[in-house]
């Protein structure tokens, strides 16, 4: 299984089932919002599946250990930049930030 490659939104309604159950791990708090938001709208974000359903089925990614979900939420960015220069990214659709 591969990391989390997407470059858009953490809960992207394209998202599968490992970045539900990863999204539901790191953010467990917006994963809350978009469950209820499913049950008090009668809508699912996946045209079959709950997110509940598609975490539950779905695998957190094994990079998102306590450590690194510490620093995504620290208020300042301390980590090296690893890419001088940056450069815009291929996309953000699919499992690998757009690459095939």
């Amino acid at each position: 299984m591969a990391n989390w490659g997407r470059l858009s939104c953490a809960l992207c309604v394209f998202g599968n089932k490992h970045q539900w159950a990863t999204a539901r791990k790191v953010l467990p708090g917006q994963f809350a919002r978009v469950k209820d938001y499913e049950a008090e709208f009668g809508v699912t974000i996946h045209r079959k599946l709950d997110v509940q359903t598609l975490a539950d089925s779905g695998t957190p990614y094994a990079a998102a250990t306590d450590d690194l979900i510490a620093k995504l939420r620290a208020k300042t960015y301390v980590e090296p930049i690893l890419m001088l220069p940056w450069v815009l990214p291929a996309g953000a659709f699919g499992d690998a930030n757009g690459s095939p």
